[in-house]
């Protein structure tokens, strides 16, 4: 809920006129919202969006909770376009973003396209990630074109067949379809803007002579008011230094709604690994911590503390 709502938040301040729709998974996200009373926030229901699109109650059936959130992807975005018809031009953002510069540039670079897609801009060291997909459902943006309808329409279809945790010939829940996009649909634009979508995977590469865009901050979690973590597959000290102002202006901004430790068992950013990084928050200043014998002292002193 945290998440959701520092990227409202971060949407407003660089545009006041946007119009947010907002897929609610539960009641206590809707009566969040509601509390809001953003006349520019059309919040949707799940139990709508399964009215109309019953093929998902089947899906729902025969896949972990994560899955079928995946699932819903293409199924937003078609409902909201075409069979609603609220919008001419919509653009999807994962909640674990946030907006630090305004995106107009990003829409600049886009607008004669129908389709835009967010590569993940792996380093070369690691490529081998590739297999979970060459582009990430972080950012989608789809107009009300027969060519974007064939799209949503394949990938929705797609995704309420197969949509797993696992990489299987060429898929991997949602995201691994968008590979096949340029290829399948014409007008078809990848994003340049590499201040746009700076991410774990991804930051070591970005040079930082720019303000970022969009931070997207997946796996971070909170394990406390002044402990979280985070996964970053390769660590750039030098990078790292340049990014950590802007993870902690991203706690700061998430615990103004008290941003808590994520409790879903499906969520595999709750696991603790050799990627893991310890982020301590105290005053203005973070702290990380890599070596895995801290990270385990501070997480049985954390632990031990809740008790």
């Amino acid at each position: 809920m945290a998440s959701g709502l520092t990227l409202l938040d971060s949407i407003s301040q660089y545009d006041i006129d946007h119009q947010l729709f907002v897929l609610s998974l539960d009641d206590e996200t809707s009566s969040s919202l509601k509390k809001r009373n953003a006349k520019n926030c059309h919040i949707i229901e799940l139990q709508e969006l399964e009215k109309v699109i019953p093929a998902l109650l089947t899906a729902k059936e025969n896949r972990s909770k994560i899955e079928y959130y995946w699932t819903l992807t293409p199924c937003i975005l078609h409902y909201i376009i075409f069979i609603q018809k609220l919008t001419n031009s919509l653009t999807y953002l994962d909640a674990d973003q946030i907006f630090f510069s305004n995106p107009e540039d990003i829409f600049y670079e886009i607008k004669n396209a129908d389709i835009a897609i967010m590569p993940h801009r792996f380093p070369k060291h690691l490529e081998e990630l590739k297999v979970c997909g060459t582009y990430n459902v972080s950012w989608l943006s789809f107009n009300s074109s027969e060519n974007s309808k064939s799209c949503l329409n394949w990938w929705m279809k797609s995704c309420l067949n197969w949509c797993y945790a696992r990489v299987e010939e060429e898929k991997y829940g949602d995201q691994k379809y968008l590979d096949q996009f340029p290829a399948r649909f014409k007008n078809v634009h990848i994003i340049e803007n590499e201040s746009c979508g700076i991410a774990p995977w991804n930051y070591e590469d970005y040079t930082f002579s720019d303000q970022i865009v969009l931070f997207h901050y997946q796996s971070l979690r909170c394990l406390n008011r002044f402990t979280y973590k985070m996964c970053f597959p390769s660590v750039s000290h030098r990078s790292l230094k340049k990014l950590k102002p802007y993870i902690c202006k991203t706690i700061k901004n998430l615990n103004r709604y008290n941003f808590c430790f994520s409790k879903e068992l499906s969520d595999k950013s709750n696991n603790i690994t050799a990627d893991t990084i310890l982020i301590i928050s105290l005053f203005k200043y973070i702290f990380f911590i890599r070596k895995m014998t801290f990270i385990k002292l501070v997480l049985f002193f954390t632990k031990k503390n809740k008790l």
